[in-house]
């Protein structure tokens, strides 16, 4: 009887440790910018997202409110950053939790 509560108490610790880790590491950071390759007015979010993913290679895009209209942004992972942020553009990264600028 030892034994087993023993093994389960193992058990629930070594679970937990587990979902602690995998939380962690999901916790990936997003950076937006400005499409530079777009034109004009983003009215449709599917177009603006097919042309970050074929076009600058971005894991997402998305048409977004930016002073007097709608513009084109483009997501990247924090390690797609440094080979795609060759262009002089500003760029927001983002957490879960707090905003950095790269």
């Amino acid at each position: 009887m030892a034994k087993s509560v023993r093994f389960l108490a193992i058990f629930f610790f070594a679970l937990i440790l587990l979902a602690s880790i995998e939380v962690q590491g999901a916790e990936a950071t997003l950076c937006q910018r400005r499409s530079p390759t777009w034109s004009g007015v983003c009215v449709n979010s599917n177009n603006c997202d097919r042309q970050c993913r074929n076009w600058e290679k971005a894991f997402h895009g998305a048409c977004h409110w930016q002073n007097f209209g709608f513009a084109c942004f483009c997501y990247f992972k924090i390690q797609m950053l440094a080979s795609i942020n060759r262009l002089n553009t500003s760029v927001m990264c983002r957490r879960t939790d707090s905003y950095v600028s790269v």
